[in-house]
């Protein structure tokens, strides 16, 4: 906690099925009632019920957070499991709050912490409520010990929790009078108390299924794949308010032919997965690249190969995504770095998969799906802007032949993109092939149809890249100090980004820093990452993979090396002071 008493590190650890993530978002929400911004992140093992399930916060008054920090101020533990796990993430004078019911013979082994044993269970008993509403009692005696008055506590519980409101409340205020009537550690100052404001706190699953909604998706054919799977939860729950097909298909494969299928027939189409998933799909990818089929992949990346660490974080599909295939794919290739930007560009994929007919790949992580984040709550999709590309109606096709043209689905044209009719269309027949083909979509050999083909098809990504060029689309993003007077210029993509920024914050007073955000994986923003990295004294790489994936596109796209790389590959996302401490071993 800070001297001005404006910002907090809370976690909470359990087992899972004891209501963690939920326990974790109550006291999120009692913090955004006080006014504060909140980023809330998790991990979990791959079990239905046991092991261990952690909910960690970071709050500021009045000022935007974008990730976790490494040690928290005060720790809630469920279970003796949650405390030896985690008792090394408590800052030194810390507070451990824990259920004595349910860890006894606890050995101290940290002398310079506080611990406070609290009697859930028996609370729960006595209060004669069910015994799921425990982790209350510890949340109000956080709550007690931080200073923050009871009525923010109440109003999260009424927002958040969808049943036992009632006996929720009871527990917490029990909690609550528990702490004031026998804590003796030494407490904090109380938590400052700001203004509230109406915030969003979403995760980024939720995110991109409301911003594809609103894009005008109205299919979603996924397979049930950790940490993707709540994203195919969030529309099947909505479908029916928004005139949305939500499909559970019977696999990996099933589900984007489905998606190709929606696609062909002319409807926004989207199917997500996550890295193993992804590999099932990638022929089908490139059916869709060959066909000239509009199609929406979210990949949301975790630990792997093989089925590696199903439930934690890494950004190790960048080159696997851009090289998607067999042989050499048309596709393009988005990688948004928060919630905010998730808004941004799942409609811009939407829009770019139909005006040039090709498979679109947006790139997440468990970080960024799974992680909540706290934005002012104001209409981000309010002005979605939906593109289709050149559709040829009825009147179109008589026109045509009243000139005496023939449509041709793959016609060769100098943008590279064929005007496309939506099938049923009267007085049109076509071809669709996933086969090599000539303009009329028959299969051929000829070596000039090849070409020809090849090259078309190719165009498109010039196209592409020139327009966002012209309309100054976002490729890249920078941040901080402009790079000529940095001490050194960060790289990095994806939920790297929330971390990063921290560590600027952390740093501000040491160094002169710069992040360059690389957005747009495929094709390749070479002209204007070159335009930065070549202004900088010196570039660090920093990623969530082994082999810096970034920083190999970057030299296959422009020739520039970068030498000073961070990399973390544990499957944790990466904590600001750590990185810090890092930065400052590499940037001397």
């Amino acid at each position: 906690m800070s001297e001005e008493n404006i910002e907090i590190s809370w976690m909470v650890g359990g087992p899972a099925g004891a209501g963690v993530m939920r326990t974790g978002q109550v006291f999120a929400a009692t913090l955004i009632y006080m006014g504060y911004y909140v980023f809330g992140t998790n991990e979990y093992p791959s079990l239905i019920r046991g092991g261990h399930n952690m909910y960690k916060i970071y709050a500021r008054l009045g000022e935007q957070v974008y990730s976790q920090l490494d040690l928290v101020d005060l720790y809630l533990a469920l279970d003796k499991l949650a405390v030896e796990r985690r008792i090394n993430e408590i800052r030194e004078n810390g507070i451990l709050v824990y259920d004595s019911d349910e860890v006894r013979g606890l050995e101290k082994k940290r002398d310079d912490l506080y611990y406070f044993p609290v009697p859930m269970r028996t609370i729960t008993r006595e209060l004669k409520v069910p015994i799921v509403t425990r982790n209350m009692a510890g949340l109000g005696a956080s709550a007690y010990i931080l200073g923050i008055p009871f009525e923010y506590v109440e109003k999260a519980i009424r927002r958040i929790l969808p049943r036992y409101i009632d006996e929720n409340i009871k527990v917490a205020r029990r909690g609550y009078e528990y702490a004031e009537e026998h804590y003796e550690g030494e407490k904090p100052k109380p938590l400052k108390i700001g203004e509230y404001k109406p915030k969003l706190f979403i995760d980024g699953n939720s995110a991109t299924a409301i911003a594809a909604i609103k894009a005008g998706m109205k299919l979603l054919a996924a397979y049930p794949i950790t940490p993707q799977t709540p994203l195919l939860e969030y529309v099947a729950q909505h479908a029916d308010d928004y005139g949305v097909v939500a499909i559970q298909a019977e696999h990996e494969i099933a589900s984007i032919l489905i998606a190709i299928g929606a696609g062909y027939a002319g409807v926004r189409a989207m199917t997500a997965t996550s890295g193993p998933g992804l590999s099932l799909k990638t022929e089908s990818i490139g059916l869709a690249a060959m066909a000239e089929i509009p199609l929406v992949i979210v990949n949301v990346q975790r630990q792997g190969p093989s089925t590696g660490m199903a439930t934690h974080q890494a950004q190790g599909d960048l080159m696997f995504s851009v090289n998607i295939g067999h042989s050499e794919n048309t596709i393009v290739v988005l990688a948004p770095g928060d919630v905010e930007e998730v808004f941004y560009y799942i409609p811009e994929s939407f829009n770019i998969a139909e005006k040039y007919q090709l498979p679109v790949i947006v790139l997440l992580d468990k970080y960024l799906a799974e992680s909540h984040y706290t934005l002012d709550a104001i209409d981000y999709l309010r002005n979605v802007r939906i593109e289709r590309g050149p559709i040829l109606s009825e009147k179109d096709i008589e026109e045509m032949k009243k000139r005496g043209e023939e449509y041709l689905r793959y016609k060769i044209t100098e943008t590279g993109v064929s005007p496309r009719i939506i099938p049923g269309t009267r007085g049109a027949l076509f071809r669709c092939e996933g086969s090599e083909h000539d303009e009329h979509g028959y299969y051929t050999e000829k070596p000039e149809r090849v070409t020809a083909m090849w090259r078309k098809r190719f165009r498109k990504l010039e196209t592409l890249l020139r327009e966002l060029r012209e309309r100054e689309f976002p490729l890249v993003k920078y941040y901080g100090y402009p790079p000529e007077e940095t001490d050194a210029v960060l790289v990095i993509w994806g939920s790297v980004k929330g971390p990063v920024l921290e560590a600027l914050r952390i740093l501000r007073n040491e160094y002169k820093l710069g992040v360059l955000q690389v957005v747009l994986m495929k094709p390749f923003p070479d002209k204007e990452v070159l335009d930065i990295l070549t202004r900088a004294k010196q570039v660090v790489d920093v990623e969530n993979n082994y082999t810096s994936q970034l920083a190999r596109l970057i030299r296959e796209e422009t020739g520039y090396h970068i030498e000073k790389r961070i990399n973390k590959y544990d499957g944790r996302p990466f904590n600001p002071v750590a990185l810090s401490k890092q930065l400052r071993e590499v940037i001397g």
